[in-house]
């Protein structure tokens, strides 16, 4: 697995910039459902 190092302005929370990176990936079909889900906290039906 790759680590990513960000700096996000304070008004943006590391659960939100994950949540926000999952979609995006999930969206454009790097990552499963299932994937995208686990990586950002969240069950597949939450997600």
């Amino acid at each position: 697995m790759t680590v990513l190092k960000l700096e996000l302005p304070s008004e943006i929370t590391l659960d939100e910039a994950k949540l926000f990176l999952m979609i995006k990936l999930y969206e454009v079909g790097k990552l499963s459902l299932g994937q995208a889900a686990s990586l950002a906290g969240y069950s597949k039906t939450a997600f």
